[in-house]
Parts: structure tokens; sequence; C-alpha cells
């Protein structure tokens, strides 16, 4: 554990020298940050390219893109995260276990091209309008060193409270890639919000808090708690939750009838 620790400790510090964050956080001193993203008509702004994120272990780096726009006196300096629920709870960093270490932290991304430097290829993470606002990293350590084997983005595509722009009080979906950000796929449902994910460190497989609107109104509430799911890094399938309907409701009837 020890020798995995201070692997990922190494991955950080350099990838903090690669500047593996949005172009859009407090560290800038110019006065730009990521503009305020409608759903409809264009994204006002200058395009901004990020310094690449680094993908440890692999000929991959993820280069950040956002439109930006100038902030004034009394501007939001960050026009995503607006108070909604999907913001809470974020500790930047890292953990370990085992061989297995989690790096994760806030972005303020458009999008991303990940970029194989060996091969030469090219792709976009988001196919269509969208924020990339956080991510989660899971490195795994052995003999040969530290590599990415997997990667869950915080995407938020759909203006789900229908106030016509994206941010942190709308639906939140996991956006899943192996870890050179290869075959970039949702793996929870459209309507949900994404809260946190937790890697497993001697399974090959992620927990994802998952918050869903049950009452439809399109914005996700205190009483709106979320749920795990449970993700297989093996295969393609989709994230499930991780107890089954059946079992959810044999355990909540327990309480939900007053005993006679």
């Amino acid at each position: 554990m020890a020798r995995a620790f201070l692997s990922l400790a190494l991955v950080l510090v350099a990838g903090s020298c690669q500047g593996p964050i949005s172009p859009a956080v407090s560290s800038k001193s110019d006065g730009f940050r990521m503009a305020t993203t409608p759903v409809d008509g264009v994204v006002e702004g200058r395009p901004t390219w990020g310094a690449p994120m680094l993908l440890p272990g692999t000929s991959s780096r993820i280069v950040p893109y956002a439109r930006e726009s100038r902030v004034g006196w009394f501007g939001d300096y960050d026009r995503f995260a607006e108070g909604g629920k999907g913001t809470y709870g974020l500790s930047e960093g890292s953990y370990s276990g085992a061989d297995v270490t989690t790096a994760s932290g806030s972005l303020r991304w458009h999008n991303g091209v990940v970029v194989d430097l060996e091969g030469g290829a090219q792709w976009n993470l988001l196919g269509e309008r969208g924020i990339l606002s956080r991510y989660w990293m899971r490195v795994a350590t052995d003999n040969a060193g530290s590599r990415s084997t997997g990667l869950v983005f915080a995407a938020t595509v759909e203006d789900s409270n229908g106030d016509g722009v994206l941010d942190d009080r709308d639906a939140m979906r996991a956006l899943y890639t192996d870890g050179a950000g290869g075959s970039p796929r949702y793996v929870t449902p459209a309507g949900t919000q994404l809260r946190s994910v937790s890697f497993d460190p001697e399974k090959q497989t992620a927990v994802l808090m998952v918050a869903h609107d049950d009452d439809g109104d399109g914005t996700f509430e205190d009483a709106e708690a979320p749920a795990p799911y449970l993700l297989r890094l093996t295969g393609d399938q989709p994230a499930e939750p991780m107890v089954r309907p059946a079992m959810q409701g044999t355990t909540d009837g327990l309480l939900a009838a007053a005993r006679r």
C-alpha cells in the first residue's frame, strides 16, 4: 500500500505540472472563466485550450476545451456551480487501497480531446454540447509502475430543470472511459444526477452514488437521496442498481407499515 500511495503522489505531482484541471478554474489570473452554457444558440466567449491531463502509464493525454468569457467586477467566477446537489461532497485528491488508488478533482470543461501521442488518433470525450465538471481516475500500481485503468467524468448534457442553461442544478450522467480515455460512454441513466464515485480496490468495479428525480419536477432535492449503482469495469454494460428492486421493497417494507 505504501508503494501504491507513493506512486500516486508522484502521479499527482506530475499531473499538476501537466495541468490536469480545467482552463477555467480559480487559479487563473487573466479574468476569464468558463462561459454560461445555454442549451440553444451560441456559447459566447473565446475558444480556450488547457494544458493536457496526464493519464499515467498510457500514451494518451486529454486536452481540455472551453469557451470562456471575461468576469466583471461583480461577476460569477464559477458559472456552473449555482448550488445544485451535484457539487456536494467532492473531496479532491486521492485515496489508496491495496495496489489501486483513485485521484479526483473538479473540472470546468466544455469538452476534452483525447490525443494518442503514439498512434496519432484523436477523439472527443463528449459528442454533444455539455459540461464536464468532475473526474475520478483509477490508478493501478505494480512492479512496472502506475497506470490509469479507468476514468469517470460527471457530464451535464441535459437541461432537466428547463431554465435554458446547463449547470449543476441539472441532471448529471457518469461518462466512463478506459484508462487511455478510449470508448467514452454514458453508464448511468438520463435524468439522474451523479454524486460520487468509489473504485473498489480489490474488484474491477466502481460504486456510483446516483440520485433520481423521484417527483419528476426536473430538480434534485434533499428528499431524493442517492442510491448505489454498481459499474463493472470489464465489458460494456451500464451501471445497475446495486440492490435489486425486489430487495429494496423488502427492506423498506419493514419500516413502511405500523407494527401491530
